[in-house]
């Protein structure tokens, strides 16, 4: 019997990839209690035997090995489909640096009796930025929840049933959008999302950094030139993808406002340039 009041199982998993330990022992410890297993999946990491080691300090701690860097959305689906071969009817999954509120699950469960929600997601505070993840500030102490269109991965509450009929998490995608196209497939099925206006997490979203660009404050990501490639591409792809839904239109814009705030904003232009244009050339082949 779950510790949550659930008639099932509650998993939450944990993707590493040469993580910070001690912050990785923080999330174990403010997880563990409130779920009946975590799967970490570790993509290669370089500490793997630190890892490990943590692993067998708990038996409720699942520690499944790729041999390579197979990316997120791999990474993914094996946490859900491990937790679908136990009987867990929803994730948790978290980042390897994020930590969760002490009463994050209990909160969820509250919601999960509605069968057309598929995820649920909370408020995120950012340890690199001012306030909250999607500077929802606003939201919290309104109303209990709000309906969204997406949500990123740290944080979210998976129905798996939802998972399996969206197909899973695409792994063409290998990292970066690949939460946003769930959600996207989702909601293509009749799914709702939900953000709970409660603050449930702090996460390091990148190298966040607010700034100001003529004149207004934006958000910085910081991201090294490779992860701006996968971005851009799969930005482009998801937009493909979704035509009827999303439309190409929508991203192609939010691929320019992506590249002017890089520009304008970042440093190391010449290789963020080279990235984003390898990332649009390539996005033609997915």
């Amino acid at each position: 019997m779950s510790k949550n009041a659930t008639d099932s199982p509650v998993y939450a998993g944990i993707i590493t990839y040469n993580p910070d330990i001690s912050r990785l022992k923080l999330n174990l410890e403010a997880i563990l209690p409130q779920v009946d297993c975590v799967v970490i999946v570790d993509n290669h990491s370089g500490n793997i035997g630190e890892i490990a080691f943590i692993a067998k300090t708990d038996n409720r701690i699942m520690l499944l090995r790729n041999r390579k860097n197979r990316g997120v959305a791999k990474a993914l689906n094996q946490i859900m489909g491990f937790a679908d071969q136990n009987h867990a009817e929803w994730v948790l999954t978290l980042d390897q640096d994020s930590v969760a509120a002490c009463g994050l699950i209990e909160q969820y469960v509250k919601y999960t009796r509605f069968s057309k929600i598929g995820m649920m997601s909370c408020l995120v505070r950012d340890r690199n930025a001012e306030g909250l993840v999607d500077g929802s500030e606003k939201a919290a102490g309104r109303s209990r929840y709000t309906v969204v269109k997406q949500c990123i991965t740290s944080g979210c509450f998976t129905r798996v049933k939802a998972w399996k009929e969206a197909g899973g998490y695409d792994e063409k995608m290998f990292i970066d959008y690949v939460d946003f196209d769930l959600c996207t497939t989702l909601r293509e099925r009749g799914y709702v999302i939900i953000r709970l206006n409660y603050e449930g997490l702090l996460h390091e979203l990148g190298n966040r950094k607010v700034v100001r660009v003529l004149g207004m404050k934006h958000i910085a990501m910081n991201h090294p030139p490779m992860r701006k490639y996968y971005i851009v591409r799969n930005v482009i792809y998801h937009g493909k993808k979704h035509r009827k839904s999303v439309g190409i239109l929508h991203e192609a814009r939010v691929v320019l406002g992506f590249i002017v705030l890089t520009i304008l904003s970042e440093p190391n232009k010449m290789k963020n340039a080279k990235a984003i244009l390898r990332g649009i050339h390539d996005s033609r082949k997915m």
